[in-house]
């Protein structure tokens, strides 16, 4: 996917494949060089995107920033606080860019409720609540739910949140698989008051991909998946405090603009825009960093069923 969006945006020049099938059949897919070795390749090009397993991450971005090559790299930032720092000084000492590929914050759905966040009309942000559910993915085996997919949730609610966590508390279970979390529930703490939310499960029959804001004024639901961002409001009208059960509730409802572009295309535009102009990604390593911090402590309460401070 990263490399057909390349191909139609900017100068795909390689793709770097240990694995010489799929490698060689996307290069010939899209006329390019295909290099069992990335290190190899990195000569040839201005900019990558690191699409591998999380426990390579800090390895391979360490190399590719020694050579001067700007870099995405795919979520999470790294499999630890510590490799997601060591990743972010490699970036600052080399003078690169660094992205963090959190896709769903480029999600049009995320633009238009923030910008919806952003007036008056809004109200104040008390709870946010997501649901991020699955089957089992098999192709996922060096981390859990909460570095594979938790981590999308809780990078977005940081960035309307707005404000420091302060303590985290996670709750789940280990079903299929021994080393892993398959289910969680975490609940972040910020200092300004509000609370986040994220459920997240690979046990799920069905795929959801929700969001739910609850402000002092509005409901506001976002489907990432049919990108629809419904925004609910209500008032009871002619009260008889003798008669709750008959009273009216007004309710009005209403679905926000939602721009149609295809969320990694705009994360890779963004990307290949920070490096040109020399701005900062819309997720930069430190904020790539931030939500690995809040998932590592996430992890450790969920071992320890004890709530972490940050």
């Amino acid at each position: 996917n990263h490399a057909r969006i390349y191909s139609e945006i900017s100068n795909l020049v390689a793709v770097a494949d240990p694995n010489e099938q799929q490698g060689v059949a996307v290069a010939e897919r899209f006329g390019v060089s295909w290099y069992k070795n990335y290190q190899d390749m990195l000569e040839e090009v201005d900019a990558v995107s690191i699409s591998v397993p999380t426990f390579l991450h800090r390895e391979i971005a360490e190399k590719v920033a020694a050579a001067r090559v700007h870099i995405l790299v795919e979520k999470p930032l790294a499999i630890s606080v510590d490799d997601s720092k060591s990743i972010i000084n490699s970036a600052e000492k080399n003078g690169i860019t660094l992205a963090v590929g959190h896709v769903e914050r480029h999600n049009p759905v995320v633009l238009s409720l923030e910008n919806f966040l952003n007036n008056d009309k809004s109200g104040n942000i008390l709870t946010l609540t997501a649901r991020r559910f699955s089957n089992y993915p098999h192709r996922i085996s060096d981390v859990g739910v909460l570095f594979d997919l938790t981590i999308h949730d809780v990078q977005i609610i940081n960035s309307l949140v707005a404000s420091r966590p302060i303590s985290v508390y996670a709750t789940g279970g280990k079903s299929k698989n021994e080393s892993h979390e398959d289910f969680i529930n975490l609940v972040i703490n910020y200092k300004n008051g509000i609370n986040g939310v994220c459920q997240t499960s690979w046990l799920t029959p069905m795929k959801i991909r929700d969001l739910s804001v609850t402000t002092d004024k509005n409901f506001i639901n976002v489907d990432f998946m049919n990108k629809k961002v419904e925004v609910m409001v209500s008032e009871y009208k002619d009260v008889d405090e003798s008669n709750l059960y008959e009273t009216k509730i007004g309710f009005q409802s209403r679905f926000l603009d939602v721009p149609d572009i295809e969320p990694l295309k705009a994360e890779l535009i963004d990307f290949l825009g920070s490096v040109n102009n020399g701005s900062t990604p819309l997720v930069s390593g430190d904020e790539g960093l931030n939500a690995v911090k809040i998932v590592q402590a996430g992890l450790e309460s969920f071992n320890t069923n004890k709530v972490i401070n940050l």
